[in-house]
């Protein structure tokens, strides 16, 4: 687990290549328990602190959260990254990690779409029309996670 974390460190600017979904979210997981022990810190130094005059407390739960969006801002980039090599490693287009500016579905569906196993086949290939809006001709069975991917890769590359 640790050693996730550390690739996704290292990987900094690695925006080529693939993660597999156990690093991913294992770096994840990581990263994430770390951004809440530090919040939930400061919200304790916070409370413990005095409301008339500042104190230790109140210096510290600062600190502590000027570490916190250090720390956020840091991460910023490696977290596109990793996202960026795990959607490449599911066979979705890379253009998909623009769904973090739609605020809170866009990254829900990021996570989710990070989720999908990857497919042993080929990539999608999807055949250019004169239609505006993409289709997928599919004859037979597809599964749920075929779909999307297939969705994603019409709406993307058209």
């Amino acid at each position: 687990m640790l050693n996730s974390y550390r690739k996704f460190w290292q990987d900094y600017f690695n925006f080529k290549g693939k993660t597999t979904r156990k690093d991913f979210w294992s770096a994840l997981l990581i990263h994430l328990l770390f951004i809440f022990g530090l919040s939930i810190i400061s919200i304790l130094l916070n409370e413990l602190a005095s409301g008339v005059l500042p104190d230790g407390f109140n210096v510290l739960s600062l600190l502590i959260r000027s570490y916190l969006v250090l720390y956020l801002l840091l991460t910023m980039i490696p977290t596109l990254s990793v996202m960026t090599r795990r959607l490449a490693d599911a066979n979705l287009p890379w253009a998909l990690i623009f769904l973090n500016l739609i605020p809170f579905v866009g990254a829900i569906i990021l996570l989710i779409l990070c989720a999908i196993d990857k497919d042993q086949s080929k990539p999608v290939t999807v055949h250019h029309s004169k239609r505006f809006f993409p289709y997928i001709n599919e004859k037979g069975n597809v599964t749920f996670s075929e779909a999307i991917k297939k969705l994603c890769n019409g709406l993307f590359f058209i």
